[in-house]
């Protein structure tokens, strides 16, 4: 499945990019992904935790070896409640483009070479760090959009590339509220990016979790605290800045204004508000030296968003869809192999 293949190039044709078919390299990839993505976490339900005594560390009843039990990471996981299963299903379900008609294909297309988004999307770019692409797909009738799909092809073309050091989490507001036995809200949000770091394969091991204790742990499970949440997602983006080896770490988050209504709101607006002074702490470490880690984060939401907007407020940091632009037929990601 070539990204300049008679397929992208015809709209009409979306549908032969079903990634379920057997004979589709779509197919391929997404069953990579799940490698890519395997979690390292136990596959016990949190219930399972042993229990600890007060006053007793979790670096005692914990230890890091896995011949004397669960590692760390493991045990965080379970406390977040992360299942790495429907992280990996929901991805499957925004890869495949059925749902997306021709015309929203073209403006897929079309936005692909919009200068704001080659230029966020480039590897070499450290300084655009976020971006946020709404409106113009207004369809209540389905769940996920265009948006959807382009949050999870990036990855889909990264990882056919075989391109190392680059990390990929992503979390699909509109298919999260879909499922009724689970919370929606920031909280969740801050909480899956952390498991998706905590089970990632190639960095489950690299995280120093000592600072856990068991109060801050059952802060996240029993009190579900937004902030101790978005303070673990910080601390371990800070640790992987501190890795030797370069890294890159894309953050997709998508339909974001089901997140803005009523009550959801508030802790909507502290965790963009946290990622935003994440964001220019990063540029200030960067300021005359070549970064180890590049956080990027690309927001989408196929309607217009009322609140998040305001944090992305810098040139190049935003695309508003519903202000029209020349339409084409080609998705344009070559900047990818670049």
């Amino acid at each position: 499945m070539n990204i300049k293949s008679k397929t992208l190039k015809n709209p009409v044709r979306a549908d032969d990019l079903n990634t379920y078919h057997s004979g589709d390299l779509g197919l391929y990839v997404l069953r990579t992904l799940k490698a890519f993505l395997n979690s390292a976490a136990s596959p016990d339900s949190a219930d399972n935790i042993p229990y600890r005594r007060k006053g007793t560390s979790l670096k005692e009843n914990v230890p890091c070896k896995a011949n004397d039990g669960p590692s760390p990471a493991t045990v965080a996981t379970q406390y977040l409640l992360h299942d790495q299963s429907r992280v990996i299903q929901d991805f499957e379900d925004a890869a495949s483009p059925s749902n997306i008609d021709s015309s929203e294909m073209r403006q897929l297309s079309a936005l692909t070479k919009r200068e704001e988004f080659q230029t966020w999307l480039r590897e070499d770019s450290s300084k655009a760090t976020k971006l946020l692409i709404h409106g113009g797909l207004d369809d209540d009738s389905s769940t996920l959009s265009a948006l959807s799909y382009l949050c999870a092809r990036i990855p889909m073309e990264y990882l056919r590339k075989a391109r190392t050091g680059i990390i990929c989490l992503h979390y699909f507001c509109s298919l999260q509220r879909a499922r009724r036995d689970h919370p929606a809200g920031a909280f969740d949000i801050a909480r899956s990016l952390c498991g998706q770091l905590l089970t990632h394969a190639e960095l489950a091991s690299a995280f120093d979790l000592s600072f856990l204790d068991e109060k801050w742990l059952r802060g996240i499970r029993e009190e579900q605290s937004f902030v101790k949440t978005c303070q673990l997602f910080l601390r371990l983006l800070k640790q992987l800045d501190g890795r030797k080896k370069a890294m890159m770490v894309f953050c997709f988050i998508d339909s974001i204004s089901l997140y803005e209504t009523g009550k959801l709101r508030h802790d909507t607006e502290r965790l963009f508000s946290s990622l935003e002074e994440y964001s220019k702490s990063q540029r200030r470490r960067q300021r005359g030296k070549r970064p180890k880690l590049i956080f990027k984060l690309l927001v989408t939401d196929a309607m217009a968003t009322g609140y998040v907007r305001k944090y992305f407020r810098r040139k190049g940091e935003m695309i508003d869809m519903d202000e029209g632009d020349e339409r084409d037929d080609d998705v344009d990601l070559d900047v990818l192999y670049g």
